[in-house]
């Protein structure tokens, strides 16, 4: 977990085989005038990876809601990004959070059911998917998955691969992957989706247009269920438009925080 600047909080949640280090284009501009706070999910970075089997959605939306809980959050913004969306969402729904969070931000969020992509499919494969995750050069699965994420590879950086890579040269970082993506889709998914059209909260959608991973329909769907939601596409842009394009993301991001009471 990583902390910056002061002011209103802000959560940032990531998505499946990511980390904090997603935020990176978006922290400084928030730091300005908010308290931001980047976690690294359980199993993921630099975060521990206990043999709990505790890595379901609702499993780390307990975590979050317990984090907000603990730090005593109010007027609070969550921002999640696709897996880490689908952890806001049930975080929200779950009720825990009355009266602490002020609005939120989904990016390419995982939502309802769907087809797996393909490196969750793999992940999932008795005996094939932990081999591959175990043989394959860390870095090249890197690259495949984001090439799947980027509307245009040529913007993936060595730095960026790398850093994705780390936690996947450890033994418990393989496993705990394996055991988030073996526990998709949430068992309570339909439950969870009826309830979306309970949210109230100002929430803003961000979709990048060419997602390959979690489509725009998913965002379309999700929009209409959220009617308090506003939906923004960005053209130039696949599953992670805050990473591909973040001069676009923060050019929308900033001034919906800064509305009164985020609506």
């Amino acid at each position: 977990m990583e902390s910056h600047g002061t002011g209103r909080p802000v959560l940032l949640i990531h998505g499946f085989g990511g980390s904090l280090y997603t935020w990176r284009h978006l922290v400084p501009m928030l730091a300005r005038d908010h308290e931001v706070v980047a976690v690294d999910l359980k199993g993921a970075g630099r975060a521990p990876k206990p043999t709990d089997g505790r890595y379901s959605v609702g499993d780390h939306a307990d975590c979050i809601a317990a984090l907000i809980e603990q730090r005593d959050w109010r007027d609070l913004t969550i921002v999640g990004h696709s897996f880490g969306g689908g952890v806001a969402l049930a975080a929200i729904v779950g009720a825990r959070l009355e009266g602490r969070v002020r609005n939120l931000v989904l990016i390419d969020s995982m939502a309802y059911r769907q087809a797996f992509p393909w490196f969750i499919r793999a992940l999932r494969v008795p005996i094939l998917g932990p081999l591959s995750v175990f043989l394959l050069p860390k870095a090249l699965q890197v690259r495949f998955v984001l090439r799947s994420a980027y509307h245009r590879p040529a913007r993936i950086t060595g730095e960026a691969v790398e850093t994705y890579a780390a936690p996947l040269r450890q033994p418990d970082g393989r496993r705990a992957l394996i055991e988030m993506a073996r526990a998709l889709p949430p068992r309570d998914a339909d439950a969870l989706a009826a309830r979306y059209p309970d949210i109230a909260l100002p929430a803003l959608i961000v979709w990048g247009r060419h997602d390959r991973i979690v489509p725009l329909s998913i965002g379309l769907r999700l929009h209409r269920a959220i009617r308090s939601s506003r939906l923004v596409v960005v053209d130039d842009a696949g599953h992670l438009p805050h990473e591909e394009t973040p001069d676009a993301v923060r050019e929308v991001l900033g001034p919906f925080l800064d509305e009164p009471h985020g609506g």
